[in-house]
């Protein structure tokens, strides 16, 4: 089968295409998936580069363990082992496999039935490739630790990625005033999905707001936490998603634990079935700035390396 081969660790992306990589066998509980649609990841970014090095404990230390990346897929089921019941051969499917090796990046994928979710009725593949991890995350960060309730103002920084525009349309559908942290560019965008206000960073520093939230989602997690809590009400979370130094060291030592809330989200098939009813009842729809061949999968890397993307990047098969 084809394959997009991550042979040693790199900064750059220097996938191979092979046309003879053996393909994954049935082993009990798994679903064989012929993949339609891969969407990267940050995580993505992680696993080819080896970096932050101690990720290289789990992915190999001199050398990736597992060589094809793609976490978040999309595919119609090949063959199921005798295991599994509530799945089917020619089932729509989509789901994350970070937690499984990845190897999203190839014709088919072996996967645990219970990573994996039917398709909401009106997505594509590449839509539906584009929600499992960046969905999930942001559904994560707003309901389990902001806990957003209806008419709470909430600031999501970095909106314009593929965790932020999931996250500004799920605030909205939770009834929350949302606010989003973007470049002038992209203040348009932004307000389609649900933004009643934008700062733009280039000229305004969030921390310094003339408006007090209730939730910060911190995609980026740049600033300190002492500049952080100015923009925060008295009773205001903070949910730093990328690793912040500050906010570590605050929640360790600081006393602030009930206030900052980090997330390190993991696959959840259960809220894969919670996004599928937002995408079914029209209050969310995955952004997608570019889908790629699969032969151009380097190149779809750089673009989400760069960070230039609004939404996600996104390969087809």
């Amino acid at each position: 089968m084809r394959a997009m081969i991550n042979k040693k660790y790199s900064d750059s992306p220097n996938l191979e295409m092979r046309s003879d990589f053996p393909q994954p066998s049935l082993e009990p509980g798994k679903v064989l998936v012929s993949v339609r649609s891969v969407s990267l990841n940050a995580a993505d970014l992680i696993m080819m580069s080896g970096k932050p090095y101690p990720i290289r404990f789990m992915s190999g230390l001199f050398k990736p363990k597992n060589q094809v990346l793609g976490a978040d897929i999309a595919g119609v089921v090949h063959s199921v082992a005798p295991d599994v019941n509530h799945l089917k051969p020619g089932d729509a499917v989509f789901g994350d496999l970070s937690s499984d090796g990845f190897g999203g990046m190839a014709e088919f994928v072996s996967v645990p039935a219970n990573r994996l979710q039917t398709l909401p009725g009106g997505l594509s593949f590449e839509e539906a490739a584009s929600l499992p991890m960046a969905g999930v995350t942001a559904l994560k960060a707003l309901r389990d630790k902001a806990n957003v309730q209806p008419g709470q103002r909430v600031l999501i920084v970095g909106a314009s990625g593929g965790v932020g525009t999931m996250a500004l349309q799920i605030a909205a559908a939770m009834g929350a005033e949302v606010w989003a942290v973007c470049s002038t560019a992209k203040v348009e965008q932004v307000r389609n999905l649900g933004a009643v206000g934008t700062i733009d960073y280039k000229k305004e520093d969030f921390t310094e707001s003339a408006y007090a939230f209730d939730a910060i989602i911190d995609l980026a997690a740049k600033e300190p936490w002492k500049k952080v809590k100015r923009a925060l009400k008295p009773e205001g979370v903070y949910v730093p998603v990328a690793f912040s130094l500050s906010a570590t060291l605050s929640t360790s030592f600081g006393g602030d634990k009930k206030r900052i809330k980090p997330l390190l989200s993991n696959p959840d098939v259960a809220d894969l079935k919670v996004l599928s009813d937002y995408v079914e009842n029209l209050q969310l729809k995955p952004v997608i700035h570019q889908t790629f061949p699969f032969e151009k999968a380097n190149e779809a890397i750089q673009l989400l390396k760069d960070g230039r993307a609004f939404g996600k990047v996104v390969l087809s098969l």
